[in-house]
């Protein structure tokens, strides 16, 4: 059985319910493996109600975030002969937090900013298209960055084809799970003067909302081609709808993206604003009011709903850039990294040639510290001599590049090159996998196919003496120390196989 996932996040009508939302997707995910998932969190009722709704157990909690009532009633909802996941997602929560946290299982910190309380956890995730924290992330933390890995929820995982030359019927308004700003209404008045005859627009109000009585009125008011919905369970059946949504930058611009909807995007906070200029970037959206909440102006949004409404082609390519950036599976993905992290090596090791596409990890891999210390050159490696280095190992036909990825996630690495009438093996394992076994695996299951492939009657081994762990894993796969060698002033171990 997986071990018990917690979810430590809140919301409300100041903070939103976005991260609450994507920690449902993930505990949606996490049971479909069979694991239990429990929510400790300060909740507006509607959204309480959803939670349970879903099934999940809710544990709530309405003292100070981080303070020590906090953590009792962390250890409370998790059982004592397990290593359990925690999973922390909000802005709010104290340092020292997330240390605390760590003493009661592994953490896995949902961090749209880099935020440094959250530098302990074991597992980072930045779903953001520029994600990745300032300076990188400790060595011993694994980061799962970018909108592959998207929380997003079942429902998004199968996202129906567009017609590209489709018109345009029926426009979203979405401003998050409280609009802080409370911009709906304004939005709403704009899009009256806007829209033509025959176009619909549904507003989804979100479950912090407070206005709501306000936009009801409204909505009445504008005429029978306005609809309002309240805290609805069927998102992506209502984006599977829309030709187009003004929408806010937070999680809802991956589920937009995932449905291939076409959308103005119109951050409601300053955190937003970074999204916002990714997701226009990438094409898969324009942009409204970038300089500050103040800058919008509903003459701007009616300048580009008039211009979109009359543009398939443009909608036509935001649906495709932005299905080329999500494909709803981010959750699952993540569940995988979290479990290739807790759970035994597979019976086989699962290695691949490495390609093209894996030339940034590769290269993050062997620039972690403690993979530089115990290299022949220790210096750190710069990106453009990697470049050049790569290209070539990618042309070779005498040699062997293995890489293993468990969870989806690079956790090592092997080469074999032809030196001296011997294959000269070179493996480096990320750290967050060290400890388990997996270098002297990654030796021990390739080191004689790689003599017979590379037509080499032995396999040679150049381990620096300080590095005990690697000069075992050769020893454990099969290799005998031969001798010893000074390089750049450090003395090497020989390590030798003979492949019969």
């Amino acid at each position: 059985m997986p071990p018990t996932l917690m979810l430590r996040a809140d919301a409300s009508a100041e903070m939103g319910t976005g991260h609450v939302m994507r920690c449902l997707a993930l505990a949606m995910a996490w049971r479909e493996i069979d694991g239990r998932a429990v929510f400790l969190s300060r909740l507006p009722e509607p959204l309480a109600q959803r939670i349970r709704a879903e099934g999940f157990e809710l544990a709530e909690f309405c003292g100070e975030p981080g303070c020590s009532e906090d953590l009792e009633a962390a250890a409370c909802l998790l059982p004592g002969t397990e290593r359990p996941w925690i999973v922390l997602d909000g802005y709010h929560f104290p340092t020292g937090y997330c240390s605390a946290l760590r003493k009661l299982g592994r953490v896995l910190a949902i961090d749209d900013f880099g935020a440094a309380h959250f530098a302990e956890a074991g597992m980072h995730l930045d779903q953001n298209l520029d994600g990745g924290r300032p300076g990188g992330y400790p060595e011993d933390a694994l980061a799962l960055l970018g909108p592959a890995y998207a929380l997003l929820r079942p429902e998004f995982r199968s996202p129906p084809a567009r017609d590209p030359d489709r018109p345009c019927r029926q426009v979203l308004v979405t401003l998050g799970g409280s609009d802080p700003a409370g911009l709906t209404c304004a939005v709403l008045e704009a899009l009256a003067r806007v829209l033509p005859e025959g176009v619909r627009c549904l507003t989804i109000a979100g479950a912090a909302n407070p206005r709501k009585e306000a936009l009801q009125a409204l909505t009445q008011r504008l005429g029978p081609n306005f609809e309002l919905r309240d805290n609805v369970s069927d998102m992506a059946a209502l984006m599977a709808q829309a030709d187009l949504a003004v929408t806010a930058a937070g999680s809802t611009v991956w589920e937009l993206a995932c449905m291939g909807v076409p959308m103005l995007v119109m951050p409601v906070a300053d955190n937003q604003v970074p999204v916002a200029r990714a997701i226009c970037r990438a094409g898969a959206g324009a942009g409204l009011a970038f300089g500050s909440l103040e800058s919008w102006s509903p003459k701007e949004l009616e300048g580009c709903v008039d211009s979109l409404l009359s543009d398939a082609t443009q909608r036509a390519a935001m649906a495709r850039a932005g299905q080329c950036l999500v494909d709803g599976q981010g959750a699952l993905r993540v569940v995988q990294a979290m479990r290739a992290l807790a759970e035994p090596l597979p019976a086989t090791l699962p290695l691949l040639p490495a390609t093209p596409d894996d030339i940034r990890e590769v290269w993050l891999l062997a620039n972690q510290p403690s993979v530089r210390t115990n290299a022949i050159h220790p210096e750190p490696i710069p990106w453009a001599d990697h470049e050049v280095w790569y290209c070539r190992r990618m042309a070779a036909t005498d040699s062997l590049f293995l890489l293993c990825r468990l969870g989806g996630c690079l956790a090592g690495q092997i080469r074999y090159e032809p030196e001296n009438g011997a294959a000269l093996a070179s493996f480096s394992v990320a750290k967050p996998f060290r400890g388990r076994g997996l270098g002297r695996r990654l030796l021990a299951e390739t080191w004689r196919e790689a003599c017979r492939s590379l037509g080499l009657g032995r396999a040679r081994g150049v381990v620096f003496a300080g590095n005990a762990p690697s000069a075992a894993c050769f020893s454990k796969a099969g290799f005998r120390q031969v001798g010893t060698e000074v390089h750049c002033g450090r003395d090497f171990l020989i390590f030798e196989g003979a492949c019969p």
